[in-house]
Parts: structure tokens; C-alpha cells; sequence
């Protein structure tokens, strides 16, 4: 295993590792909303571990790696790599459908949203039958 890899598989770990912690201690608290970020963070990694394993170029992921170690955000000759493109590309495929209308939910608590207000409006009510029940 490469050091580039050594490293972003660290960094997954790690931030598992304080994510489970923080979700805890959020639970016992209460603190609901932040809890839909956490999850978020964690969706992250998911996302990106499977994208990952989707490529079949080592070059490619090396330099994917490269990028992550650098600091840098991913791209591909010239063009950036972004979540959605990478949930949209991968999740589907891994049978992860789901992923995607949670990752939704989970970045309206990142970002200024109703769902803040969680006691009064419940967040889960946007995903469709269909996406709760997908499988692929």
C-alpha cells in the first residue's frame, strides 16, 4: 500500500473514530440537528472510499490520493470532481440508492435550512417511497 493511501485511509478512520464519539455524546444531549452533520461527514467518507473503488486506473487513484494528501480537491484532467458527481456516479451502483436522498437531508443541516427546526418538521418526509425502499 502506497503512503498516499496509508494516509487517506488513516484519515477515514480517524474521523470515524471522533464522528462515532461525537454521535453519541449528541444523542445523549439531544442535539438532533447536529447529528444530521455528523452523519453527513460520514456520508462523505462513504462516498468517497466508493469512488474510489470504482476506478479501475491505479495512475488515476494515485493521483486522486495524491491530490487528498496535498490538501487539494480532487479533479480529473482539469476537471473537479465534485460530491454529487460522485454520489450520482457511484452510489446507484453499489446499491447505496439511498445514500442520495439522505446526503440531501444531511447537507440541509450543514447548510441554513427548515430542518433546524427538527420538533416541528421532519426531515425524512422528502425522501419517496421508492428511494426508501432502494436497493440499487
Amino acid at each position: 500500500m502506497c503512503d498516499n493511501e496509508n494516509i487517506f485511509i488513516n484519515a477515514v478512520l480517524k474521523r470515524k473514530e471522533e464522528n462515532k464519539k461525537a454521535f453519541s455524546w449528541l444523542m445523549e444531549e439531544k442535539l438532533y440537528s447536529l447529528i444530521g452533520s455528523i452523519l453527513r461527514l460520514e456520508l462523505d467518507s462513504l462516498i468517497r472510499v466508493a469512488y474510489l473503488n470504482s476506478i479501475n486506473d491505479i495512475n488515476q487513484m494515485e493521483c486522486l490520493l495524491a491530490q487528498f494528501n496535498a490538501g487539494k480537491r480532487w479533479k480529473n484532467e482539469k476537471q473537479l470532481i465534485t460530491d454529487r458527481a460522485m454520489l450520482n456516479n457511484v452510489m446507484w451502483n453499489l446499491g447505496l440508492g439511498w445514500a442520495q436522498p439522505i446526503y440531501d437531508i444531511c447537507c440541509a443541516f450543514i447548510h441554513h435550512s427548515p430542518y433546524h427546526d427538527w420538533g416541528e418538521i421532519e426531515p425524512t418526509r422528502a425522501i419517496s417511497d421508492l428511494e426508501r425502499s432502494s436497493r440499487s
